[in-house]
């Protein structure tokens, strides 16, 4: 009897481990994206950028490094930097935030020591 039992939960096990994995849809995929903190989070960065006005997400920062362009989306940028076309170098550190629909490729952070550059 013992014997049938162990064979019903090894069974059982192999069953559970071999089953299909779930298949995020790109929604949950961006949802657990932004709630898996990672050690860049922690880590304060200088930004130099020039701030966009979207419609849809407020003000962002548009950053370009080397071949790379970024958009930045802080969360706490001060009233006086939110202008169409300043440039601008401040402190962030990456947060989690969830972004309005359509701005998902931004990455919320939190600002300090903003100032305002030529």
């Amino acid at each position: 009897m013992k014997t049938g039992i162990y064979v019903l939960i090894a069974i059982a096990s192999i069953l559970v481990a071999c089953r299909e994995p779930k298949i995020m849809t790109e929604e949950e995929d961006v949802e657990a994206e932004q709630l898996i903190p990672t050690e860049e989070r922690n880590e304060i960065l200088t930004i130099r950028g020039t701030v966009k006005l979207n419609p849809e997400c407020g003000a962002t920062i548009r950053v370009i490094q080397g071949d790379l362009l970024k958009y930045y989306h802080p969360v706490n940028l001060p009233e006086e930097f939110i202008v169409e076309g300043i440039k601008l170098e401040m402190e962030s550190r990456e947060i989690m935030a969830k972004m309005p629909a359509g701005c998902e490729y931004m990455i919320p952070v939190s600002v300090s020591n903003v100032r305002k550059v030529e």
